[in-house]
């Protein structure tokens, strides 16, 4: 890795930073649409079950109204 950005600023600004970051822009769109698409077909019982773990527990008296 560091191998990889020495190369990159040895070349510098214009071929190197400017030149990977053209090349990075169209991975980084196309992992958002497949980010975008994964959440999208995830049924929503599970997202549940995760935003669950992340809320505070419920004390036994409360877990029935709240919970």
């Amino acid at each position: 890795m560091l191998l990889f950005i020495g190369g990159i600023l040895l070349m510098g600004v214009t071929k190197g930073i400017e030149g990977i970051a053209k090349k990075l822009m169209p991975i980084l769109f196309l992992l958002l649409l497949l980010l975008r698409a994964v959440s999208l077909s995830l049924s929503r019982r599970p997202v549940r079950r995760w935003c669950s773990s992340l809320s505070p527990p419920c004390s036994r008296r409360y877990r029935a109204a709240s919970c």
